[in-house]
């Protein structure tokens, strides 16, 4: 079963199926989908199903947290370390509503579960990917310490690919 993770601001949960109204507002949002399923914002159903396989896959160590602001309980995101499809490499991802945008809420997230996957999990090597125009996302990636190592395909789209690895992470992170 997923641990529950806190950061100074963040509180980082296990999915619960009353987390359908926030899934459906993040994923309904067309500025949040930019980049993401096509551009395509996510209708009710596709959010169900999209949280119910989110529960599933957070079942272990690994998964999706739900991403709550700590002082409000307010979710803002979601957050993941896990299986990324094309390599089974361990994934990094994130997404949060626009509305939590440019407040380091992603980074100070990730380096949250950077420290669960590397101190308590003892993980070789983190990867993440997005897409070329994803300056955000890719300025979050570099901000954790990842390193660019190729641009390639996945999740059926032209996307840059990031790693870090433990040896780095923790030399680096105070």
């Amino acid at each position: 079963m997923l641990p529950t993770l806190e950061s100074d601001r963040l509180r980082l949960r296990m999915p619960q199926p009353d987390d359908l109204d926030h899934i459906y507002l993040l994923g309904s949002n067309p500025k949040v989908m930019k980049y993401i399923n096509g551009g395509k914002p996510l209708s009710r159903e596709e959010a169900k199903e999209n949280l119910d396989k989110r529960i599933s896959l957070s079942k272990d160590v690994l998964g999706y947290w739900i991403t709550e602001e700590r002082e409000y309980g307010q979710v803002i995101g979601w957050m993941a370390l896990k299986a990324l499809d094309e390599t089974q490499e361990i994934e990094l991802g994130y997404r949060f509503l626009e509305e939590a945008w440019g407040q380091g809420y992603a980074t100070e997230g990730g380096f949250r579960l950077l420290d669960y996957a590397f101190k308590q999990l003892n993980l070789k090597r983190v990867v993440a990917v997005a897409r070329v125009a994803n300056k955000a996302s890719i300025r979050v990636m570099e901000k954790l310490g990842m390193r660019y190592e190729k641009t390639g395909t996945f999740y059926n789209v032209t996307c840059v690919y990031y790693a870090i690895n433990q040896q780095f992470y923790l030399e680096n992170r105070k």
